[in-house]
């Protein structure tokens, strides 16, 4: 059967304007977003931002399956990927939400500087 429960990532990165640091630097957000459909994220939105500081950010949306479908475990695959890559690359700002779940409960499962899922 299943139930729906919208797992997405809100990740933040920069983007500094040529010459400004370091050049290996300057698509850092880039290379999330690129890393995030290598991994196999379908709902991924374009970057957005920067609003200032050069703050850029992107959404991994839900896949929308309920729980426990082809679906759905293919997207937490694929997002379980991808947190891999951040924690590997860790200079990024990220959490990834549960929300929409029908037994009324919204929450933070992982974050960037969480160390409890760090080894998942």
């Amino acid at each position: 059967m299943g139930y729906i429960r919208h797992h997405a990532i809100i990740i933040t990165g920069t983007r500094w304007p040529k010459g400004f640091v370091v050049d290996a630097l300057n698509t850092e957000i880039d290379d999330a977003h690129r890393a995030a459909l290598e991994a196999g994220c379908e709902q991924v939105t374009p970057i957005v931002g920067p609003a200032v500081n050069y703050t850029f950010s992107f959404l991994v949306a839900p896949d929308g399956s309920k729980e426990f479908w082809d679906t759905s475990d293919e997207g937490d695959e694929a997002r379980a990927k991808f947190i891999a890559w951040l924690r590997a690359n860790n200079h990024f700002d990220w959490a990834e939400v549960v929300l929409g779940c029908e037994d009324d409960e919204a929450f933070v499962a992982q974050h960037a500087w969480d160390t409890e899922h760090a080894e998942d």
